[in-house]
């Protein structure tokens, strides 16, 4: 069984040449992105052949299925594992299972749509100015029943704190956090917050800001109780359930980054007990499993995993072929398809300190990496070249026949190439040495570094000296004073608008700017794109910025290419696996169930 999504229904991924892949991007790409996801653009369905070529093309769920009303029961089980941080506002990703321990003010409801609702406040804020937000916090709202808040009501003083906390980014012995990083563009907005009641608070921002709401409405975006986020503080390495600790839908009794973690229905989280559509499951399973295609197949056609799919690890996704072998072997399973911003392959470049500290080094090593390359090693042909916005935000990112004259993106590569020796040769790379290079661990990373290196070596007679690191560790490294060059991917594209994001890793100010570009034309474009609410201004002054950034080495944060993601699921499991997979943690708390009723639910262990 074929279901369709957003994503799959836009576009039809294929496998091409360099030449009919950059001559046929442009059409390709034309129906997917983010103003389609917010309800503009139609649905063409060209009937091409599909990433993982099954053959069949996509269809609409069947009626019985889309019949089945949601039930309460059962619990959900997914893949999990460690974060670089267990505190919310620090960390750069997910923390899985942790994320639904916690709540904010208020989020994404649909996210194909671009609607919001609100959570801890009772609706979305008013706004009697373009820089005022009123938020109204609900009745009823309670951390959980765990030491040491057990259960005491969420009050204005714990409201205050976590604002404060971000604003500032002040820790208890007084220094200021320099890995505040997703928020950064949201917080450094904010010019004053005043607590009007005990339920009311007033933010001012210093001037207007267009994606403000947005960045208020990320999934990790939350309110942490203070005495567990202090601890966190004084013990960074720490990770149990004891200091997972919100107002959230579940409660975490056991976590375990390296094992199994488990989180239990809140009886008293205060959207359930309004009588809200919310929290189906009764309990949440996450495994950590190693980056093994075989031992992840076993426990997901044992049905001791929901789905399979997406991502094998810190940027790499399953590959094709193992995903189709599956799907054979299970004609019942149910199919989705993404065309994932997070799932790229991306080259991170230190502009401070090592060889791409060098202009002419930097942009010879931008220039010399053959794009196609990554596409086939990477993805089996089926991704595209993304620019410094990944291509499935169509309307924000570089056009793809645009790239396509762009160097380090020409179809004739030895034009690339000639430029980027000339450039290589004028900043002395053939004296520099084997460039430092850390790269996750695993299969996956290990693969990389080969063909990585093989492709760099062919084209500029580069070495690497590369560093394999836990995904887990992998932060520090990029925060550190030994910091070179990273190949991996850009992740935390959770959003429909790419404006924070992007904010995020090229401004000067950004909090996950690893590379620390500096581009004070760039800051003021992107300045003026958050600012402004009108949406095309706000595009062209992005796609300035993003040429801008082409010329340098793509601002030492280089996505190399991007591909969809093929994901396989259960039939009795209804959850819509989203291109953006942060707002999975809101899809189940609000919409996602087990069906007990349909057949494939049968012979699922117990717990």
């Amino acid at each position: 069984m074929v279901t369709s999504t957003y994503w799959s229904r836009r576009v039809r991924e294929r496998s091409l040449s360099r030449r009919g892949f950059l001559k046929g991007s442009a059409a390709a790409a034309g129906g997917l992105g983010a103003a389609a996801l917010i309800g503009c653009g139609d649905d063409d369905d060209d009937g091409g052949g599909d990433p993982g070529g099954d053959g069949g093309g996509d269809t609409e769920p069947t009626p019985s299925a889309a019949a089945a009303a949601p039930a309460d029961g059962s619990y959900y089980s997914a893949l999990g594992g460690s974060t670089f941080s267990m505190d919310q506002h620090r960390a750069v990703t997910s923390g899985g299972i942790i994320t639904y321990a916690y709540d904010g003010l208020v989020s994404y409801d649909d996210i194909n749509v671009g609607s919001m609702r609100g959570v801890m406040a009772d609706s979305l804020p008013e706004q009697p100015d373009n820089l005022t937000y009123i938020f109204k916090l609900r009745d009823g709202i309670k951390w959980q029943n765990k030491a040491p808040a057990n259960g005491r009501d969420f009050t204005a003083d714990d409201l205050s704190w976590n604002l404060q906390r971000q604003i500032s980014r002040e820790l208890k012995n007084g220094e200021i956090g320099s890995d505040f990083a997703l928020f950064g563009t949201v917080y450094r907005h904010v010019e004053s917050f005043e607590l009007v009641d005990d339920q009311t608070v007033k933010i001012v921002l210093n001037g207007p800001r267009a994606t403000w709401l947005d960045g208020m409405a990320q999934t990790q975006n939350t309110m942490m109780f203070r005495e567990t986020a202090e601890r966190i503080e004084d013990d960074p390495n720490l990770r149990s359930a004891d200091i997972i600790l919100g107002t959230g839908p579940y409660i975490v009794e056991d976590y375990n980054p390296e094992g199994q973690s488990k989180a239990v229905r809140n009886p008293e989280w205060f959207l359930k007990k309004q009588g809200e559509e919310v929290q189906y499951f009764d309990t949440i399973i996450n495994t950590a499993l190693p980056p093994d295609v075989n031992a992840r197949r076993a426990a997901f056609e044992q049905k001791q995993l929901d789905w399979i799919g997406g991502s094998l690890d810190a940027g790499n996704p399953y590959p094709f072929q193992f995903i189709q072998s599956v799907q054979d072997s299970v004609p019942d399973l149910e199919v989705q398809d993404a065309g994932d911003p997070n799932n790229n392959r991306a080259l991170i470049m230190s502009f401070q300190r090592g060889p791409f500290a060098i202009p002419q080094i930097r942009q010879a090593y931008f220039i010399a990496i053959d794009r196609q390359v990554v596409v086939d090693s990477d993805y089996a042909g089926q991704a595209r070249p993304d620019g410094p916005i990944p291509w499935p935000y169509v309307d924000w990112a570089i056009p793809q026949e645009e790239l396509a004259q762009t160097p380090g993106y020409r179809q004739d590569k030895e034009e690339d190439l000639k430029e980027a020796r000339a450039l290589w040769e004028a900043g002395g790379g053939p004296e520099i040495g084997p460039i430092p290079m850390i790269i996750t661990e695993g299969p996956q990373g290990t693969a990389a570094a080969e063909w990585f290196g093989a492709m760099m070596k062919q084209n500029l007679d580069a070495d690497l000296d590369v560093e394999f690191v836990p995904g887990s560790s992998l932060f520090p490294h990029l925060i550190g004073d030994t910091f070179t060059a990273h190949l991996g991917s850009l992740g935390a594209w959770t959003s429909p608008d790419p404006r924070n994001r992007f904010t995020l890793s090229h401004h000067s100010t950004g909090g996950i700017n690893f590379a620390k570009y500096n581009d004070p034309e760039v800051d003021k474009l992107m300045d003026n794109a958050g600012a402004t609410l009108d949406r095309s201004a706000a595009i062209e002054d992005i796609k300035a910025a993003q040429r801008i950034v082409l010329a340098d080495a793509n601002g030492g944060s280089d996505c190399l290419a991007g591909g969809t993601l093929r994901y396989l699921k259960w039939p009795y499991v209804n959850i819509d696996l989203h291109p953006w997979r942060a707002y999975w943690h809101r899809q189940v708390q609000f919409r996602s169930w087990i069906d007990q009723d349909d057949p494939t639910f049968e012979g699922r262990p117990t717990i």
